[in-house]
């Protein structure tokens, strides 16, 4: 069996392959959920609002449940910027961590 040994030259252009390579799948994977990830937090703001108003109009009685409803509106507010705060660190990580790994 003959393998090809790479010499120093050959290797670095490799690397740099591999590296390209890498970078531009982080790109199209950042393409691709960026706008499908805005839209979830979107839909999940509009519910929100239409839930408010709803409530606000008279068309749902939560009078016996007061409490849930604030629950759930503060639950729902802490689920969006924890969401946001996870995606946008591994989607657009910082130097400083590019720099680690």
């Amino acid at each position: 069996m003959d393998e090809k040994k790479l010499d120093q030259k050959e290797f670095e252009e490799l690397g740099r392959h591999l590296v390209y390579e890498e970078k531009k799948d982080i790109l199209e994977f950042r393409r691709y959920w960026s706008p499908r990830i805005f839209w979830l937090l979107v839909s999940i703001l509009i519910f929100q609002a239409g839930f408010v108003v709803v409530i606000g109009l008279g068309w749902l009685d939560f009078v016996e449940y007061e409490n849930v409803v604030s629950v759930y509106l503060a639950e729902s507010v802490i689920q969006i910027v924890g969401l946001s705060v996870i995606v946008l660190k591994f989607l657009f990580p910082n130097k400083d961590n590019n720099e680690k790994n």
